[in-house]
């Protein structure tokens, strides 16, 4: 279905289409702030893009540097080299997380990325219009969702 040079997808549970496990590691001193975070199926995992420099900054380009495409404002894409912020973020779905090593799956960043940051993802964390189904199961909630994200139709093309 398309809107305005746009079109909708389903919303789908992985970040980007990965399937590569990943290791965050954390600091020793964080350890206890672990704490509980096991409980959790998915994480916001928040990042350094480190490869990207000042001088790489470019308001205009070609989605995912792909020459068939035309060029969009930076924002308008997750092109990460080229951002005028250096803040990388996805959802991913939590594994394991044993002593000081968190172990994921779908995070879309550069090995040796420093992270800033790890969240829970909630409920609230979904888009507007999203419908959520909760259940309780063996003494936590699943939430079952659906609904759809309008993005460009250049994504098509991707």
């Amino acid at each position: 279905m398309q809107e305005g040079g746009s079109q909708y997808l389903p919303l789908v549970g992985k970040s980007a289409g990965l399937d590569t496990e990943s290791r965050i590691i954390v600091e020793a001193k964080y350890a206890p702030s672990l704490k509980g975070l096991k409980e959790y199926s998915h994480l916001i995992v928040l990042y350094w893009l480190h490869e990207a420099t000042e001088a790489s900054i470019e308001v205009m380009v070609k989605p995912g540097n792909r020459p068939h495409l035309s060029e969009v404002g930076i924002l308008a894409t997750r092109n990460t080299t080229h951002r005028p912020n250096k803040i990388g973020l996805s959802v991913v779905r939590l594994l394991s997380v044993k002593s000081t090593v968190v172990k994921v799956i779908g995070l879309d960043a550069f090995n040796g990325s420093p992270v800033i940051d790890l969240k829970p993802f909630m409920r609230w964390d979904f888009p507007d219009g999203t419908e959520v189904e909760r259940k309780l199961l063996h003494q936590r909630m699943e939430l079952k969702f659906t609904g759809r994200i309008l993005v460009p139709e250049w994504w098509r093309k991707f």
